[in-house]
């Protein structure tokens, strides 16, 4: 859809070229689309993203050496997953807010709400445990730059913080930064 988007604008001021891929599962394209990504969060959804970046590698829209992933919220769960799902794309990654506890996600308090949107993203409680970046760490090879705020009342930021330790633990090259505001 058309509108402003914060992040785009940031960047494409800056000089880079921002995709955003209408990966299978996402909304404005009909039922049987949205409905094609059930599931297949951290699975085929990720290979819509990196099949998209790698189209424009092929036909020499972007430079194959300079490119980066950035996700917001569970955007940011797909960035992640992108980045090990094709380990040659990626140079670096970008989380803000990220979502990196799936466990989380189907515990919190609002966890009603979500029993709907937990079986259409995931399957099963357990597929989706098992895809937690929490429990991937080892698997991510590029830079990683966190970005959280303890004002989010979303997406709490023990999230990054947590992955943050655990990427450090695994010597991972890794920045946080908290910031005072969201």
């Amino acid at each position: 859809r058309w509108g402003f988007d914060r992040h785009v604008q940031f960047l494409a001021s800056r000089g880079y070229a921002v995709l955003q891929p209408q990966f299978r599962g996402s909304t404005g394209y009909g039922h049987e689309f949205e409905k094609a990504g059930y599931g297949e969060w951290g699975k085929s959804i990720i290979n819509d993203i990196n099949d998209s970046v790698q189209s424009l590698i092929e036909d020499g829209t972007i430079d194959d050496q300079r490119i980066c992933i950035m996700g917001e919220g569970l955007g940011a769960y797909s960035a992640f997953h992108a980045a090990i799902g094709d380990k040659e794309i990626y140079k670096c990654m970008v989380s803000i807010e990220g979502f990196f506890d799936i466990k989380d996600f189907f515990y919190r308090d609002r966890h009603v709400v979500y029993e709907r949107s937990n079986r259409e993203m995931w399957g099963s409680e357990r597929e989706a445990k098992k895809l937690s970046p929490l429990k991937m760490v080892k698997e991510i090879d590029v830079p990683l730059l966190l970005i959280a705020s303890e004002q989010n009342t979303s997406i709490d930021i023990r999230h990054s913080a947590d992955l943050y330790k655990k990427l450090k633990k695994n010597k991972k090259l890794v920045e946080f930064i908290k910031l005072d505001t969201e």
